[in-house]
């Protein structure tokens, strides 16, 4: 298991990290110079984030039934979606309201991951796979 993550704008890696670590990791994110982190087994099974602790972006990426592809999805509350435009130090991002969580439900999504290497029930999951197809 891999960890990537940004520190003061530099690219981290951790192999083997430890869940606490990528917990206190989630929660002293910002937007500016702390503002991702991926926690990947493999190129097609991984969970990442992007923005602040108390706004930011989750996908998920997992094998397809094949197994020599993948499928792409951001993780989301069931609620209302309204769309809007969040900025971190990539760029901006368009998300859906119900898309935007806190590092609360970061910990609760990474610890599952970490764990059982599956996105709970509690959260829908929009495909988003063919955007990185074309």
């Amino acid at each position: 298991m891999k960890f990537q993550y940004e520190v003061d704008n530099h690219v981290m890696e951790d192999i083997d990290p430890d869940i606490d670590f990528v917990i206190n990791f989630l929660k002293q994110m910002n937007n500016i110079t702390s503002s991702f982190c991926t926690l990947s087994f493999n190129d097609f099974l991984f969970i990442q984030c992007a923005g602040s602790k108390s706004k930011m972006t989750i996908e998920y990426r997992s094998p397809d039934k094949s197994g020599n592809d993948f499928r792409h999805f951001v993780i989301g509350v069931k609620s209302l979606i309204k769309t809007s435009t969040k900025t971190y130090s990539g760029g901006e991002i368009k998300v859906r309201t119900n898309e935007v969580l806190n590092s609360d439900q970061a910990v609760v999504l990474f610890k599952a991951f970490f764990n059982e290497r599956v996105i709970l029930s509690d959260y829908v999951q929009r495909e988003t796979t063919e955007i990185f197809k074309s």
